[in-house]
């Protein structure tokens, strides 16, 4: 859930032409990007030493994370490849958990979750041998950084920024990013000479906007000399 894949040549195709690329991400899938960055192999062996039938596997799966680096990325794929329909899953300190039973950020704030009370997988099963051979291929992209943490503790400069925040009123994320905090970082990056484009369920108010699919949208910075309104107006 959430993923791009979709509309990958799309949004290629309507950003600037860029070399290298920075990954940011403050939740579980940081520590997955940075574990295979760092060892492909490992994970890849981890995710081979599940059992091979994907229920097996998600089962042998569903205890707490160790504080493995690369046993916990190689655990947590596992788990997210078979929950149903890619909701997301997260380690909260003390359970695995989903996003509430409403599915919206709204509901998670009057204090209310789903959590599981034990293996339950979904449709959707991927088998570890095919998630061992995505990880390996990975490994294999070039000029790739990444970097586990909050996006607004990255000093911005000139470059081609892709916001891709939790969707407001959609299902939530391990870590959240508010609306008010995604108009600030356009703001900044804008600031520092970079072209911003934000990916959400709905149009920004102020930006350019480009529509992928009925709930689908990128709102884009560029031609920054005509964005007047860019920060005025959005809650």
């Amino acid at each position: 859930m959430g993923s791009k894949r979709r509309w990958r040549s799309e949004i290629d195709g309507l950003l600037p032409a860029t070399r290298g690329a920075l990954l940011c991400d403050a939740g579980p899938w940081g520590q997955v990007w940075r574990a295979i960055q760092v060892d492909a192999r490992g994970v890849a062996q981890e995710l081979r030493s599940y059992h091979r039938d994907a229920r097996v596997a998600w089962t042998e799966a569903y205890h707490p994370p160790v504080g493995d680096l690369v046993r916990d990325a190689a655990q947590y794929l596992v788990l997210q490849a078979r929950t149903p329909s890619g909701i997301p899953i997260w380690w909260d300190g003390e359970r695995w958990v989903t996003p509430t039973g409403t599915k919206t950020e709204a509901a998670h704030a009057r204090g209310g979750r789903v959590t599981f009370a034990g293996p339950k997988p979904g449709n959707g099963l991927v088998h570890t041998e095919t998630l061992a051979r995505r990880a390996e291929a990975l490994a294999r992209l070039a000029d790739l950084e990444v970097w586990r943490g909050d996006c607004r503790a990255v000093e911005p400069f000139p470059a081609v920024v892709l916001l891709d925040p939790p969707y407001a009123d959609r299902p939530r994320y391990a870590e959240l990013l508010p609306r008010r905090d995604v108009l600030d970082l356009v703001q900044r990056w804008s600031a520092a000479g970079a072209d911003v484009v934000v990916c959400e369920g709905e149009p920004i108010p102020g930006m350019h906007h480009h529509q992928l699919a009925p709930r689908e949208w990128l709102s884009a910075t560029w031609p920054i000399a005509r964005q007047g309104a860019l920060f005025s107006g959005a809650a």
